[in-house]
């Protein structure tokens, strides 16, 4: 009896062992050319703000043929599934409530897909794309009455890559921070653009060297 208590809990500690160093070496394609993570729309900065709220709010990308083909989507037995984002503002924040704690904040907004994940355009593991997830900052400024200056960026993006032991339903995924890619960031300008009727912006770069 005691052998076998002392060979469960070899065996349990191996798949411990094993599963907290799976991770694999993450490999990093580099962009042609970095995108732009800024744009200034000539729209007055509280028209701006609620109108981006209402475009993620609304679930607007549900009809919006350039946002279905980005790279905001996670598949499921190879069932495409879009990922969407909500967003939040100062005064009614929940996700975002600790990022409006700080200073100077009153006119982003915070923006989350609930942890949902899509696949990294540059970061790959066995030339694999790697699962990734970050909630964004939406930053404005007003240039003018009429300009404002829009701004993305991520507030932690994190690659998935391997499992650990072990939270409350046991294994869970690692998270490695990575740099931002500039890709999701202008993907969500050029989607804001496109609801707005704004044209005139340069076409997203995704192709790596």
């Amino acid at each position: 009896m005691k052998n076998n208590i002392q060979l469960l809990l070899l065996t349990l500690t191996t798949i411990i062992v094993v599963g907290c160093n799976n991770s694999k070496e993450i490999t990093t394609k580099e962009l042609e050319t970095k995108n732009p993570t800024e744009y200034v729309f000539n729209i007055e900065i509280d028209s701006l703000k609620y109108s981006v709220v209402n475009i993620f709010n609304e679930h607007l990308s549900t009809s919006s043929t350039m946002y279905g083909s980005s790279l905001f989507f996670n598949k499921t037995d190879d069932i495409k599934h879009q990922v969407f984002f909500v967003a939040e503002l100062k005064e009614d924040a929940s996700f975002g409530k600790k990022y409006f704690n700080n200073k100077e904040t009153q006119n982003n907004i915070y923006l989350h897909s609930f942890g949902n994940y899509w696949y990294s355009p540059i970061y790959y593991t066995d030339n694999k794309k790697l699962e990734c997830r970050t909630p964004f900052i939406i930053e404005l400024k007003e240039v003018n009455q009429n300009m404002t200056l829009m701004s993305i960026k991520p507030e932690k993006l994190v690659v998935l890559n391997g499992t650990e032991c072990c939270g409350p339903h046991g294994f869970y995924s690692k998270e490695f921070e990575v740099e931002p890619t500039t890709v999701e960031e202008y993907t969500l300008i050029l989607f804001i653009a496109e609801q707005l009727g704004v044209t005139d912006l340069k076409p997203l770069n995704i192709k790596t060297k």
